[in-house]
């Protein structure tokens, strides 16, 4: 038996199972590195800079810190 034409076809109004629709007037999305790699780096280095600093102020103080 030959199925129906319908079942092999996408319609353009009808989204892809599993596919979010695109919200209108949204931009592109965001590569490998401006959505991923910079994102983590940035975070990896808040907080050393964060741990780090509280460090210094400890072993210093805050005159010295300045």
């Amino acid at each position: 038996m030959r199925g129906h034409a319908d079942d092999k076809t996408q319609h353009p109004g009808k989204p892809k199972p599993g596919s979010f629709p695109r919200p209108v007037g949204g931009s592109a999305k965001l590569g490998t590195f401006a959505g991923v790699f910079v994102p983590t780096s940035l975070n990896v280095l808040s907080i050393l800079m964060f741990l780090r600093f509280g460090f210094i102020l400890g072993q210093s103080g805050v005159v010295g810190m300045m």
